[in-house]
């Protein structure tokens, strides 16, 4: 199994806090109707994140 650089560990932690200030937000707002929704949200919401950090874009 590979090793995780630090570069990349810093960066999912990065990622992380970022899907976490946007969930509670779209909690806050009320946009998230089931637990279906919250999943969904956090995939794209990650994935996005994720490639909106490449290159030390963010």
């Amino acid at each position: 199994m590979k090793q995780l650089s630090q570069k990349n560990i810093n960066r999912a932690k990065k990622v992380l806090l970022q899907v976490a200030m946007h969930l509670a937000e779209a909690r806050n707002k009320k946009i998230l109707k089931s637990e279906a929704d919250e999943f969904m949200f956090i995939v794209a919401t990650t994935i996005s994140v994720w490639e909106n950090t490449k290159g030390g874009k963010k």
